[in-house]
């Protein structure tokens, strides 16, 4: 499983070869090289991963001799809590991050009582990672909650029943 070449495009070149972009959003936009026949410009061996992980790396400069810039665009989705009022509109300004690693988070659900937070955390295509966790206000942790789903799916959606449960 995983999308490899979603995105995937020349971004830059030398006499020694391509510099090209390759993979997704989720799993990560790397740089990779191929070389090249200075005079016939002929590919002439296989392409070559220069940088691997998540974020993008994108907009490629190159020089001779293997000389490199590139950007690296890195986003993230996260769940945020922030104290409000419905009734008329008020939102406090003590807006805070409420989960702690670098998975994408998704589909939060707020219990009833305000104290507990539910959402989906999401690893990337590669690592087939989807979890649903729960944390609390109080910042006692997160805990990993057990799922019948096989696969990838995003059919999890975390809701509170009225008496607290999940």
């Amino acid at each position: 499983l995983g999308l490899t070449g979603l995105t995937q495009f020349p971004d830059a070149w030398t006499e020694e070869g391509i510099y090209y972009v390759s993979g997704t959003t989720i799993d990560g936009v790397n740089i990779f090289h191929v070389p090249i026949d200075a005079k016939s410009h002929l590919i002439t061996g296989p392409g070559a991963a220069l940088t691997s992980g998540p974020g993008m790396k994108i907009a490629v400069t190159a020089a001779a001799g293997g000389v490199l810039a590139y950007s690296d665009v890195t986003a993230g989705i996260g769940v945020w809590t922030a104290s409000a009022r419905p009734d008329d509109g008020f939102v406090a300004a003590d807006i805070r991050n409420a989960t702690r690693d670098i998975m994408q988070k998704f589909y939060p659900a707020v219990s009833r009582n305000g104290e507990q937070l539910a959402f989906i955390a999401f690893g990337g295509l590669k690592g087939a990672k989807l979890e649903v966790r729960r944390t609390d206000f109080a910042g006692r942790g997160e805990t990993i909650l057990p799922t019948q789903a096989r696969g990838i799916s995003f059919v999890h959606y975390p809701r509170f029943s009225h008496d607290g449960s999940l």
